[in-house]
């Protein structure tokens, strides 16, 4: 196991995600709120873990833009519904169907989604340019 710490600063009628270079501000009006937070996160490690998988199989191709979409419940505590994750990607067309082979197993490997509810539905879409 694998022990980690991040540190969330109180601050005014905020709060402040501590990073080396500057703190990240988590509130919707002047930065992030944390399910924008979390949504990003559901991005960013669906795209690491896409582009380590492209690597490790040998395939050329460039992850340019994840787009990431989400509703949340009308109801208190407006829990996420759903994530709708768009991947742009840059890639010789003889390579598309092991791509798309290859997004079926991100989910699986991604420990932000495996960390999330799984009543969640997540999806995925490429768009290759």
């Amino acid at each position: 196991m694998t022990n980690e710490q991040v540190t969330v600063f109180g601050k005014e009628e905020q709060f402040e995600l501590a990073l080396d270079q500057m703190n990240l501000v988590m509130t919707k009006e002047a930065g992030y709120s944390p399910i924008q937070l979390l949504a990003s996160a559901v991005g960013g490690c669906e795209g690491y873990v896409l582009k380590s998988l492209l690597l490790n199989s040998k395939v050329p191709a460039e992850v340019t833009k994840i787009q990431v979409d989400y509703q949340r419940a009308d109801t208190r505590p407006q829990f996420f519904q759903s994530i709708d994750l768009t991947f742009e990607i840059v890639a010789d067309p003889k390579w598309h169907h092991r791509i798309e082979s290859i997004m079926k197993l991100v989910e699986k490997y991604c420990p932000v989604v495996q960390s999330l509810s799984p009543d969640i539905e997540i999806t995925e879409t490429i768009i290759f340019l």
